[in-house]
């Protein structure tokens, strides 16, 4: 039996290209956003299991929690921050590098870099407050998407506010969400008119949700 091979034509060719680059325009920007919510939800994972880790090491060697220095009547400098971190947490926390910062007026920050590239500041008041960059230096740079907010509380009335439970000293800001509907409705927010586009409040949904970034979740990272 004869097999014949059948050419295709010109405009056959035309339209087999037409369709690839239809369907690539499609797929790719799906598949890049897919893997940076899968980078994002790994580092924050990881940003979260590091952080507590190096809180129950370093209560081993300074006391609970409760009785940490935080001293919320200081200025707010960067220093204060910075001094309180190289205290009770550097020493259990890898990081690469850190630099001050000009942000948040001129008392600047201090900003950690870790290994992976994420980064975060670290600014002192009643609780001290960790803004956490999944990206480092890269953009968008805005709350809700690339960046994230953390607080480390000692006191119970700041613990049952900031995280619901009295007894949780480290977790995602959530400033009395109780529910996953009303974290997706403080998330769309664009609240605080002092920072960067989005919600600080995001990281609590995320925390809801296992630090995935679900279907209905606001923004893309």
């Amino acid at each position: 039996m004869k097999w014949s091979a059948k050419a295709f034509t010109l405009a056959e060719l035309l339209i087999a290209l037409a369709i690839i680059g239809v369907l690539s325009v499609i797929t790719i920007p799906a598949m890049i956003s897919n893997y940076r919510a899968h980078v994002a939800s790994a580092r924050l994972k990881k940003f979260y299991s590091n952080m507590r880790t190096a809180i129950q090491i370093s209560e081993i060697k300074n006391g609970r929690v409760a009785n940490w220095d935080m001293n919320p009547n200081s200025k707010n400098t960067a220093d204060d921050g910075d001094r309180f971190f190289m205290t009770y947490l550097a020493p259990y926390l890898k990081y690469s590098s850190k630099k001050k910062i000009l942000i948040g007026g001129p008392k600047g920050r201090y900003e950690y870099i870790l290994p992976d590239g994420s980064s975060f500041q670290v600014f002192q008041g009643a609780c001290i407050d960790f803004r956490y960059d999944v990206n480092g230096k890269d953009k968008p740079n805005e709350y809700g998407k690339d960046k994230f907010c953390f607080l480390l509380c000692n006191n119970e009335r700041s613990n049952h506010w900031y995280f619901g439970n009295s007894r949780q000293y480290f977790g995602a800001r959530c400033d009395g969400i109780t529910t996953r509907a009303q974290a997706i409705k403080e998330c769309s927010k664009k609240s605080w008119k002092y920072a960067e586009e989005g919600n600080v409040k995001c990281a609590k949904l995320l925390e809801m949700d296992g630090w995935e970034f679900k279907k209905d979740y606001p923004y893309k990272p």
